[in-house]
């Protein structure tokens, strides 16, 4: 009996707040409940339910909660900062290997749809074929968007020296003024053509110009095989440098020697085709094998 009083004193504490004139707080080890000059006192246990009371103060249960210490706190940010430390670079290169892999599909079909303009404008390659450089930029310039056109002068390259994929110093295109004419897209790619690439194989005059892109314009890496590449022209389209098609025609073409191991100009097909930029990071791929790191060796 006198354990359900007690209860029931307790519950009436707690409703005190509802009620008019009536106070309900909690003092170190027990619960006054006041109505005018009456008080009266419900001493707490230590496993009473009264753990959970309204405050003075706010219109909400005071609950008791433990709480994390500072070397808690301190530990948990520390792991959190190795394991971001350790992500984040692979997260930084993929996205920029993807986005490398977007802006050249992009470039390339836009100077192939250019090119396809040109043929059936021209009635065939035969003009591109007879002219110089600077005619070729000219009739490109038709279709493709200059915002900025230098011929075979300085101003539309970064004055650097390019490197190879590999890293070495390959060539400084900025001070090549002989026969190479230079152009910006309106999207800030940076494209040059090359009339003295001549390639007659057995098929006759089947590669007959180049043309190079920078498709980061004047930012880096300014590298072979990462933001500079190739493309070929013969008389029926634009062929991507490294394609398999090139191979067996020139020794030089190679994917695996001119693109994983040497210069890198031999690096676009694998771009366009296989959308992965893989031979940065592993060197046994190949165009009859392997097409990305992740693919398993058939050997």
């Amino acid at each position: 009996m006198r354990f359900v009083k007690k209860r029931c004193k307790e519950l009436e504490c707690l409703d005190a707040k509802m009620r008019r004139s009536k106070v309900c707080y909690r003092g170190k080890s027990s619960i006054q409940w006041r109505k005018g000059n009456r008080t009266s006192v419900v001493e707490m246990n230590q496993n009473s339910f009264i753990d959970k009371v309204y405050s003075l103060f706010t219109s909400h249960f005071s609950l008791k909660k433990a709480a994390f210490t500072l070397a808690e706190v301190l530990i948990t940010l520390g792991i959190i900062g190795v394991v971001a430390a350790m992500t984040m670079p692979s997260l930084i290169q993929n996205y920029q290997e993807k986005a490398t892999v977007t802006k050249l599909k992009k470039c390339y079909s836009l100077v192939s749809q250019a090119y396809v303009s040109i043929l059936n404008d021209e009635g065939g390659s035969d003009t591109l074929q007879a002219g110089d450089d600077l005619e070729m930029m000219e009739k490109f310039g038709k279709y493709l968007k200059y915002q900025k056109t230098c011929g075979r002068n300085k101003g539309c390259f970064p004055n650097v020296t390019y490197k190879s994929v590999t890293g070495n110093g390959y060539s400084k295109w900025e001070d090549d003024t002989t026969d190479r004419s230079r152009a910006i897209l309106t999207d800030g790619t940076l494209i040059m053509f090359n009339k003295s690439a001549m390639w007659r194989g057995n098929e006759g005059n089947y590669l007959y110009a180049q043309i190079y892109v920078d498709i980061n314009g004047f930012k880096g890496p300014n590298q072979l095989g990462r933001d500079f590449f190739y493309f070929y022209i013969n008389p029926e389209k634009i062929v991507p440098a490294g394609a398999k098609a090139l191979e067996e025609k020139n020794e030089d073409q190679k994917f695996t020697k001119n693109c994983i191991q040497q210069n890198g100009y031999a690096c676009a097909a694998w771009v366009i085709y296989n959308e992965n930029m893989d031979y940065l990071h592993c060197k046994d791929l190949s165009w009859d094998g392997k097409h990305s790191c992740k693919e398993k060796s058939s050997k």
